[in-house]
């Protein structure tokens, strides 16, 4: 969902505050599980931002399918039994709701931990469910404000929140990178005479073929109509080719299957972003494009047969 890297959010954050005045406990997060670790999107009583989760209570929680409670890990065997936990000895209390994504998979927890044991009424569980609901529609309305709605791939907000990220910790590493713009060829053609239905089929299977070639750290993008981006952190020109060759491919690959009403052409335009001037997204951005416009209007005059392993200027 793409949200685990995200600055804290304020809105998170209320829930959080929330839940420690209404049940008066000390410590409240929200917290969503990644491979390792799980990383708290809003925290309030506690330091840390992030722990492993053989060490954490919720990774014996997670399972469940409603709110989970240990009124007293001292006198819960299951706890004290489970070596990771054994030194835990100033979480007594512990309560938590799994949170799910709209697709209904469990992602993370809503949690509350006291040093001390204390009851949870049955009032109290429901009023937790009612947190945890709201917490919920909170992070499907974070993702649908970043997420395209049409190809399900970040739409020009998300990009430009994960990209200066991925940017900043690129150049932090002294690492270069690569800023990709790309743009169809003829996709106004394609509404014009084949309709728009014809037009979003083309712009899906791009932004799919556009996913399917990218690393895990590589960013893509819709930034609106026909045009699309990536930011590949810590990659060189070669790197850049063998994504571009990857995608080309996969392009191939589509305009082959019989899947869309015509096939995908796209031209591209690259910026290499040097660590030591510290180039923002936009300039990165704008330097990509103007050197694919430029390249559009050289490649008119060549075959198309041959348009899609060009299309690259650098």
């Amino acid at each position: 969902m793409r949200v685990l890297d995200a600055s804290a959010d304020q809105r998170f954050d209320t829930f959080a505050r929330l839940a420690r005045k209404l049940f008066g406990v000390p410590i409240a997060s929200i917290t969503l599980a990644d491979q390792e670790p799980q990383r708290f999107r809003s925290r309030m009583g506690q330091a840390n931002s992030a722990t492993r989760r053989d060490i954490a209570f919720c990774g014996r929680a997670v399972p469940s399918d409603d709110v989970f409670v240990v009124e007293d890990a001292h006198a819960d065997r299951g706890f004290l039994d489970h070596s990771p936990l054994a030194g835990m000895t100033a979480i007594r209390f512990y309560a938590e709701l799994p949170i799910r994504a709209p697709s209904g998979r469990c992602i993370g927890t809503f949690r509350l931990m006291d040093p001390a044991p204390r009851p949870f009424a049955d009032e109290d569980r429901e009023l937790l469910r009612v947190l945890g609901r709201l917490a919920e529609q909170q992070l499907e309305s974070l993702v649908l404000a970043t997420t395209d709605e049409l190809t399900g791939i970040p739409n020009r907000r998300g990009f430009f929140q994960l990209a200066t990220q991925g940017l900043a910790l690129a150049n932090r590493e002294d690492e270069g990178s690569a800023v990709l713009m790309f743009d169809l060829d003829g996709f106004k053609r394609i509404n014009d005479r084949l309709g728009h239905d014809a037009g979003d089929k083309a712009l899906v299977a791009f932004a799919r073929c556009l996913f399917m070639s990218n690393r895990e750290s590589d960013v893509i993008g819709r930034l609106g109509g026909d045009e699309f981006c990536a930011l590949l952190p810590d990659t060189d020109i070669a790197g850049t080719r063998a994504f571009m060759q990857r995608l080309v491919d996969e392009v191939a690959r589509v305009n082959t299957s019989g899947t869309i009403p015509v096939p995908l052409r796209f031209s591209a335009g690259m910026a290499v972003a040097d660590p030591e001037l510290n180039e923002s997204l936009d300039r990165l951005l704008a330097r990509a494009d103007a050197r694919m416009y430029e390249y559009k209007r050289q490649r008119r005059y060549r075959p198309a047969a041959v348009q899609n392993r060009l299309s690259m200027a650098v």
